[in-house]
């Protein structure tokens, strides 16, 4: 009886557009359910909008591992901030973007002293495109 989300208070209707399970699940089956369901609406999906970024990003990596494991928790959680930091702000004027003809801000995190990962941020669609990494600081005018 427990098997049934229905009795639950919790139809699977009601979760959305994920793929719907073809048998009734297990209370601890739901829960982690929902629970990804709710993670798929919270966090960000990231992709890179080029090669370039892509090994500007595993150049990073081998650099200064944990700084970029923690910026790109900061982009699958919070990509646009509300109180900015030095490390991790959106650029302003020419520095605005653009991914498949789309306009789009550009933001930037500090990985080391020199390091830094700009990013194109999608919110139509919740995805950040990295597209540009570097071991060093990037120039705009190199961008």
């Amino acid at each position: 009886m427990l098997d049934d989300p229905h009795l639950l208070g919790v139809g699977v209707d009601a979760l959305g557009p994920r793929e719907r399970p073809e048998q009734p699940l297990h209370v601890t089956q739901l829960t982690l359910y929902i629970a990804q369901f709710a993670l798929d609406r919270v966090e960000w999906d990231i992709r890179f909008a080029n090669g370039e970024a892509a090994k500007g990003w595993e150049q990073l990596g081998a650099q200064a591992a944990g700084n970029t494991r923690a910026a790109w928790h900061l982009m699958r959680t919070d990509p646009a901030p509300a109180t900015r930091t030095e490390r991790h702000h959106r650029l302003k004027g020419e520095a605005r973007g653009q991914h498949r003809g789309q306009p789009m801000d550009r933001w930037q995190i500090e990985v080391t002293a020199g390091g830094r990962v700009w990013y194109l941020l999608d919110v139509l669609n919740r995805t950040v495109w990295i597209d540009r990494a570097s071991t060093g600081h990037p120039k705009a005018t190199d961008h």
